[in-house]
């Protein structure tokens, strides 16, 4: 038998949540706030400035985000445009 489908419901939460990384991200939050009504759900700023983390919501959607780091594992990142979008 197949698993039953859960219906989506605001109690359930998102169910697809983007992580989005940006050169400013100050900027996108901002921006997201103004543009789509999201709320800052929860943030942490990094320790070398810009944002380690955030959870914007709106309703039951979320979008997490992020500024781009400039270390190692940041390096592993490319833009749209290196990937040929």
């Amino acid at each position: 038998m197949a698993d039953p489908i859960i219906e989506h419901t605001p109690e359930n939460g998102a169910t697809l949540i983007p992580n989005l990384v940006y050169a400013d991200a100050e900027a996108a939050l901002a921006w997201l706030e103004k543009a789509f009504g999201f709320t800052c759900h929860l943030r942490v700023d990094g320790n070398r400035g810009g944002i380690a983390h955030a959870q914007l919501v709106n309703g039951n959607n979320m979008i997490m985000l992020s500024s781009i780091r400039n270390d190692d594992f940041g390096k592993h990142f490319n833009e749209p445009s290196q990937a040929g979008m």
